[in-house]
């Protein structure tokens, strides 16, 4: 992912950073368990790479991620 004028944050327990292909595997893991009830879910693989890919285009697009 281009990451132009990215700001990383970084602190003792946590890392603020722009999305990265790499991240999908743990994000589907979570969007297909129990977990993701409160997001609406739980979702397939095919709609969780849809709302993956949603999330990395308002990055690109916006700098800013989902609402």
């Amino acid at each position: 992912m281009l990451e132009t004028g990215a700001i990383t944050i970084r602190t003792e327990r946590l890392t603020l950073r722009l999305p990265d292909i790499g991240d999908f595997e743990a994000y589907a893991r979570l969007m297909a368990s129990p977990r993701s009830a409160g997001m609406g879910g739980p979702f397939d693989l095919r709609a969780a790479w849809g709302m993956y890919c949603h999330d990395l285009a308002l990055w690109q697009l916006f700098g800013h991620g989902a609402l």
